[in-house]
């Protein structure tokens, strides 16, 4: 299957129930060549998208202040205390949204999962949608910024390590990275929804094999593949679980029910 090929199934899967039943009743492979392709396409898209993001973002321009708003934390013996007569938590804020908060009465950032970096007691807690995805004790921090005092000035530079390290880690490994897990994940969903069809329409007038329903699991991927495609976009304008990215992801199930749907009509008619 080559580039042009793959790009006419690519858009004909959208709305084509011709496409539907020519996959189920005239393919005779699985359908893997077109995953893959499309895995490769998906994380291309994917990668480019959230390198466009990463770029436009300047943290001096986001509008917070923290160069100003940040206090100024002393680290001795790892341990981080105030160097002005402060109470935590200290919170800055964008849109009501908490960014980053300093509480030195805690050890950890649990009930302040919301914000995106949390100074505690004894290390800087990085959260993204609500999860931890990293921790940094104040003596491996000093090891990275060779300094003693964190402030204003210092977060912004961390802010732009980190953009730099993303940026780096997209350009290197980001496209095939991306392409093996979006390939392996959607051989277990095809899978997964083929093996579930089979079993439920095993005693019904259903004639579609487990190869033709796993063929029209792999290509009905592609329509669902514009949920991968903006998720990056809704991540930032939404958060997680927003209405719309329910709605989004919930294409792939439609359109399978849809192309079993089209060829049993087909079938039926013979």
């Amino acid at each position: 299957m080559n580039i042009k090929d793959f790009f006419r199934i690519f858009l004909l899967s959208f709305y084509s129930s011709t496409l539907y039943i020519n996959v189920a009743c005239k393919w005779r492979n699985w359908g893997l060549k077109f995953l893959l392709q499309l895995s490769i396409f998906i994380s291309i898209t994917s990668t480019f998208i959230l390198l466009l993001i990463l770029y436009s973002i300047n943290f001096k321009d986001l509008g917070l202040d923290i160069e100003k708003k940040f206090p100024q934390l002393n680290i001795e013996n790892n341990i981080a205390s105030f160097k002005d007569e402060l109470k935590s938590p200290v919170k800055i804020k964008n849109n009501n949204q908490d960014v980053i908060i300093v509480d030195l009465d805690i050890n950890d950032s649990i009930n302040y999962n919301n914000a995106i970096m949390v100074f505690t007691k004894d290390k800087l807690e990085i959260n993204l949608f609500k999860n931890k995805i990293y921790s940094l004790n104040y003596e491996e921090l000093s090891k990275i910024t060779k300094v003693k005092i964190i402030d204003g000035d210092l977060i912004i530079e961390l802010a732009e390590i980190g953009k730099r390290y993303s940026i780096m880690f997209l350009w290197l490994v980001g496209i095939p990275l991306g392409s093996l897990i979006y390939f392996g994940l959607s051989l277990l969903k095809s899978g997964f929804y083929a093996m579930l069809a089979s079993v439920i329409f095993k005693f019904s007038n259903n004639s579609l094999s487990f190869k033709q329903l796993f063929r029209l699991a792999n290509i009905v991927q592609a329509p669902a593949a514009i949920f991968s495609v903006l998720s990056p976009f809704l991540l930032v304008i939404f958060g997680p679980n927003s209405l719309i990215q329910n709605i989004l992801s919930s294409l792939y199930i439609v359109y399978f029910l849809y192309a079993i749907s089209v060829n049993n009509k087909y079938l039926n008619t013979k």
